[in-house]
């Protein structure tokens, strides 16, 4: 005889989130007087009865504010990816000024792209900044204090993030032992490498693993250039490239980061042409028609 227990997941989250933060602080800002404008796409992944039954129908957000909330086995026929490209229907909305903030999650619910008004793009470092800045501002954090913040590889001051998707796995994972073994070369620390007026330094290099492998190259000045292959499409592999370059030149702060990181990734995917063996007529055919 076997017992099988139930849970209702929307109402357990809900009630560890009401033991985190400030439900009554939340529902004014969602439904009062003055109340701010929200749109949501749970792009048919597991998040959409949690926007629903929390942020609708709990703290009174509209039930217009959440789009894409039934959950389809395939994701109706979408990639359940939260960036640029494949929530762009969102993008294109919030960039009509008509919503005051705009958020997107993936199929399993660990990822998020975060969107200001006209669509002014969030990146996962800068949310996470935003969190710490304002950390006792939430009530849990305000009682226990706080010990530290987590941080990995492909999201800690992460700028962009450049998929390339439907990639032959046996290509993709042979970049990525490749890639590792001139990470692991003595000649590999210090090496210098130019992008346009720019020159950055090979300060380490790193492989950091939990279910996906992920390499990552951080430069002297902060800059880093993250590869991650990740099982989450639906179709082979996808080859993720997360760049984070440094810039201290503020008439360039606000310039659009798909712009500003197109030739070093461009150039990057060209220096990885010419070294890594064997991958030239299969991985660089299928990434170099998205530069």
């Amino acid at each position: 005889m076997e017992i099988v227990d139930s849970v209702e997941s929307v109402e357990s989250s809900a009630n560890m989130l009401r033991n985190i933060f400030d439900f009554a602080a939340l529902k004014e800002l969602l439904s009062g007087e003055n109340h701010i404008k929200i749109r949501l796409d749970a792009m048919h992944g597991v998040m959409g009865p949690y926007v629903k039954g929390i942020l609708c129908e709990e703290l009174g957000s509209p039930a217009d504010s959440a789009i894409n909330c039934v959950l389809l086995q395939d994701f109706g026929g979408q990639h359940p990816d939260p960036n640029l490209t494949y929530a762009a229907d969102l993008v294109e909305t919030m960039r009509g000024g008509q919503y005051d903030f705009g958020a997107a999650f993936d199929g399993d619910r660990d990822r998020n792209m975060i969107l200001g008004k006209h669509g002014f793009f969030v990146n996962p470092s800068d949310s996470v900044a935003v969190i710490a800045a304002n950390v006792f501002s939430i009530p849990y954090f305000q009682h226990t204090g706080v010990r530290g913040y987590a941080r990995s590889m492909p999201t800690s001051t992460a700028l962009d993030k450049y998929d390339y998707e439907e990639v032959d796995l046996e290509a993709a994972v042979q970049m990525m032992e490749d890639l590792e073994l001139m990470m692991l070369e003595k000649a590999f620390m210090g090496q210098r490498f130019a992008v346009g007026e720019k020159l950055y330094q090979v300060e380490k290099a790193d492989n950091f693993e939990y279910t996906d492998p992920i390499d990552g190259i951080i430069f002297t000045d902060g800059s880093r250039i993250i590869y991650r292959l990740s099982g989450t499409g639906s179709m082979d592999a996808t080859v993720q490239v997360y760049i984070d370059s440094y810039e201290k030149d503020p008439d360039k702060i606000f310039q659009d980061p798909q712009k500003q990181e197109a030739k070093p990734v461009s150039d990057n995917l060209r220096e990885w042409e010419a070294k890594v063996e064997g991958l030239k007529d299969t991985l660089w055919e299928v990434l170099k028609e998205d530069i």
